[in-house]
C-alpha cells in the first residue's frame, strides 16, 4: 500500500512512462522520483504544490458515495474520507445497499466496508450486527471475511453462536476462520465450542486454533499441550505467539512446562516463552537455577535467546546468573572480649 522510489544522478531507462528526471504520484500512497542533486529541491517544491488538492463536490446517491469512498487514484483522494462519512451518517438507510457489497473483490472497496459499518454499528447496533451474521454465514468467503473483520473490529459477542456453527463446518477455511474471529473477541473463557479445533486434521485450523487460545488467560500450558508440542513448527509457533500475547507466565510453571519437553525441536521452540515470564527477583533467582541444574543443550538454547528478550532477561550472564543462583555466604562476624 504504501511505495517510494527514489533514484538520485545517473542515466536511467525505464520500461513504463517514467524518465530521467521525472517525477510523479503513484495511488493513495506512492511517489517514483528520478532526479539528479542539483535539481532535488525544485522536484520537491513541485511535489509539495501538487500534494494539495482540492475538495470535489460530494455525491448524493449511495452508489455514487461509494464511488467515492473507495477511490485509489491520488487526485480523488480529497473525497474519500468525505464520502466514508456521509455513507456512515445515513445510519441504518445505508444497510441494505452495504450488505450488496460485502462480498466485494475490490481492496479499496473492502476498506471502505471496514471503515463505516462500525461507525453505523455504534448508532445502530443490532441491525448492524444481523447485516454481519447473516455475511458470515454467507458461503462467500470474501463476504465472510469482511464480516469477521468488522465483527472483531467492534467486538460483537453476539456472533458467537454463528462462529460456534462454523467451527464444525465442512470447510477448513470456515473453520479457521471461526476460531479466528472468536479469539479476537477476548472471550476470556477457554471454550470448549472451539477446544475441538486444537486437533483439527488440518495444520492451518490448528495453527489459528493454537493461537486464540493461547491469549486466553484462562489457558494452562497443559490444555495447550497438543499444540504447543504439535509435529507442524507453525501450529507450535502460533501457540507461543498467542501466549506471548497473553497474561504473564510464573518462571516455575514455565520451567515445570519445559522440563517435560524431551523433543529439542519442540523444546527450542517452547523457549521463546521465556518472553513471557514475571521478572520478579524470585522469578529470576528461579531461572538461574534452572539454567544451572538444565542439560547442555537446553542451556546452549538459553544463551541463544536471552539477548533476545527485554530487561532483565537480556542482560544476564552467564556469570550474573551463577552468582544469583549461589549467592556467597555472609561470614558471622566473631565477638571479641574486651
Amino acid at each position: 500500500m504504501i511505495g517510494v522510489f527514489v533514484d538520485a544522478d545517473g542515466t536511467d531507462s525505464y520500461t513504463s512512462k517514467q524518465r530521467n528526471n521525472t517525477w510523479s504520484m503513484k495511488s493513495t500512497y506512492g511517489v517514483f522520483v528520478d532526479t539528479t542533486s542539483s535539481s532535488l529541491a525544485d522536484q520537491q517544491q513541485a511535489m509539495s504544490q501538487a500534494s494539495t488538492l482540492s475538495q470535489a463536490p460530494l455525491a448524493t446517491s449511495l452508489d455514487s458515495l461509494f464511488i467515492q469512498a473507495s477511490a485509489a487514484p491520488l487526485r480523488f483522494q480529497p473525497n474519500v474520507a468525505p464520502a466514508r462519512s456521509a455513507i456512515a451518517s445515513k445510519g441504518e438507510g445505508a444497510l441494505p445497499f452495504l450488505a450488496e457489497r460485502m462480498s466485494t473483490q475490490m481492496p479499496r472497496e473492502r476498506i471502505t466496508l471496514e471503515t463505516v459499518l462500525p461507525q453505523i454499528y455504534a448508532t445502530a447496533p443490532t441491525s448492524t450486527s444481523a447485516l454481519l451474521r447473516s455475511s458470515l454465514r454467507s458461503m462467500d468467503a470474501a463476504a465472510s471475511g469482511v464480516a469477521a473483520t468488522i465483527i472483531s473490529k467492534v467486538r460483537d459477542t453476539s456472533c458467537i453462536t454463528d462462529l460456534i456453527a462454523l467451527a464444525s463446518d465442512p470447510s477448513w477455511r470456515r473453520r479457521r476462520l471461526a476460531v479466528f474471529t472468536w479469539g479476537d473477541l477476548n472471550d476470556t473463557l477457554f471454550s470448549s465450542s472451539f477446544e475441538h479445533l486444537l486437533r483439527d486434521p488440518v495444520p492451518y485450523v490448528r495453527q489459528r486454533a493454537a493461537y486464540a487460545f493461547a491469549k486466553q488467560p484462562s489457558s494452562s500450558f497443559d490444555q495447550l499441550r497438543s499444540v504447543l508440542t504439535d509435529e507442524d513448527h507453525v501450529v507450535r509457533s502460533a501457540a507461543v505467539e498467542g501466549a506471548l500475547r497473553g497474561r504473564r507466565r510464573s518462571m516455575r510453571e514455565l520451567q515445570s512446562w519445559c522440563v517435560s519437553i524431551t523433543d529439542p525441536l519442540i523444546l527450542r521452540t517452547n523457549m521463546r516463552l521465556l518472553a513471557c515470564t514475571d521478572t520478579t527477583e524470585a522469578d529470576v533467582r528461579e531461572f538461574a537455577l534452572w539454567y544451572h541444574k538444565a542439560p547442555a543443550l537446553t542451556r546452549e538454547m538459553m544463551d541463544h535467546l536471552l539477548p533476545t528478550l527485554p530487561s532483565p532477561w537480556n542482560a544476564l550472564t552467564a556469570e550474573q546468573l551463577a552468582s544469583i543462583a549461589f549467592p556467597p555466604k555472609k561470614r558471622k562476624q566473631r565477638r571479641t572480649s574486651q
